[in-house]
């Protein structure tokens, strides 16, 4: 045996004989190597499709703080523009089929306006504070567990009804504030109740008038019958929308011998937040001093008009029954939940 690793010793080391060690680490070089590019493209993998619980946890954060700095930082604008407008942007990109329904939470959970409302978190100038991100990026990661259960679970919670994905996002809210954000005095606890102890106007929580003045119960009546009408006319506008299409699509699928291809699918979520941001730019057009809570009744009927066609029995008439159970739930809860993630989104 000590002949024969002294032989092979002495045949590595003659000239031009190869080296097996050499080999050896160039082997475990490349091994190393494709180990890392397989690793990588695993990652690259998993975020292209938007399936796996980080990258769904990271989606919703991205939203949530292209929404919360596109509301708060310089010239603030209304929240549920902003929601709409990420969404679209989002809808428009090459990620829609994967990643859409994701940030679309993510745009609820930076539409929340209390993680600045407290003396704890003061900002200068329109700078917002970092420690709101941090917040933030707390809620995003609840709010995607609880996201990650709910598709995930054998029972099939609210699936293909309205407001699944606000029900998310403000179960995550709850749990965040009530283990968290109230313990710790980042918001306080009067948010539940917000409404009975300052002056909240209907249906207009995030309005750009203020809020220091109570108004006359004839401007109130105005702003509720519109909160109403524009929940109605969304949810028919937009379900009537997907209703057509789908009709249009089974007619063309019932003629065998039609030449025609029938259209692709529509996005449940993409025609009701287009429908919803069209409404708010043509109301904003009209500089009407009761716009936002007009906004708040838009973007409630975009979520009654996500609700699947099955559900509904491909019935305008239902949508439309929705639509006002969701307004006068909107209009009940109007004191309760101020700025809450979710609050508009789980009629």
């Amino acid at each position: 045996r000590d002949q024969n690793m002294r032989n092979r010793n002495n045949t590595n080391s003659i000239p031009g004989a190869p080296n097996t060690s050499d080999d050896e680490s160039q082997d475990e070089e490349t091994i190393k190597q494709r180990d890392e590019f397989s690793h990588i493209y695993s990652v690259l993998e998993q975020l292209q499709q938007g399936k796996a619980w980080w990258v769904q946890c990271l989606t919703i954060f991205s939203a949530a703080s292209l929404t919360y700095s596109y509301n708060n930082v310089g010239l603030r604008t209304n929240v549920q523009i902003a929601i709409m407008t990420v969404i679209t942007i989002v809808g428009a990109s090459p990620f829609a089929s994967s990643h859409l329904i994701t940030a679309s939470i993510g745009t609820f959970v930076g539409g929340q306006n209390i993680i600045s409302s407290t003396g704890s978190q003061i900002e200068v100038d329109n700078i917002i504070l970092a420690s709101n991100y941090a917040w933030l990026l707390l809620l995003s990661l609840v709010v995607g567990l609880v996201w990650c259960f709910i598709i995930n679970s054998k029972f099939k919670i609210l699936d293909g009804y309205a407001g699944r994905l606000g029900t998310t996002t403000f179960v995550g809210m709850n749990l965040v504030m009530l283990t968290i954000y109230g313990p710790a005095g980042v918001v306080s606890w009067d948010r539940y109740y917000y409404g009975f102890v300052h002056i909240i106007h209907i249906a207009e929580e995030d309005a750009s008038l203020s809020l220091a003045t109570a108004w006359g119960w004839t401007e109130e009546a105005e702003l509720a019958v519109g909160y109403v009408l524009s929940v109605l006319w969304l949810g028919i506008a937009a379900s009537g929308t997907r209703i057509f299409h789908n009709n249009y699509a089974q007619r063309i699928n019932s003629e065998p011998s039609s030449d025609k291809q029938p259209p692709k699918p529509l996005n449940n979520v993409l025609v009701p937040v287009l429908w919803a941001l069209f409404s708010m730019l043509v109301v904003n057009a009209t500089q009407y001093k009761h716009a936002p809570g007009l906004y708040n009744g838009f973007a409630v009927g975009s979520y009654v008009a996500m609700a699947s066609l099955q559900k509904m029995d491909n019935s305008i008439s239902r949508f439309a029954l929705v639509s006002l159970i969701a307004a006068g739930w909107g209009l009940t809860l109007t004191p309760f939940f101020v700025g809450f993630a979710g609050t508009n989104f789980n009629q």
